[in-house]
């Protein structure tokens, strides 16, 4: 496995651990209102396609200059 592979699992781990504390977040933001179950909705949305981004970015570096 590549430094590139390994920085793009990380980078997955992170993002994945950043969607689901916001989903989980959202039930107890009830008492708030639907604006912010919305928006940690929205926020689980963003980091999950972050998540996916590092293993979908098209022609990657050459590892050896």
């Amino acid at each position: 496995m590549s430094a590139i592979d390994v920085v793009s699992c990380m980078l997955t781990a992170l993002f994945t651990a950043a969607a689901v504390r916001a989903l989980r977040a959202a039930p107890v933001s009830r008492s708030l209102g639907r604006r912010s179950r919305v928006d940690h909705l929205l926020h689980t949305a963003m980091a999950l396609a972050m998540a996916v981004m590092p293993w979908n970015c098209g022609p990657r570096l050459p590892v050896l200059p």
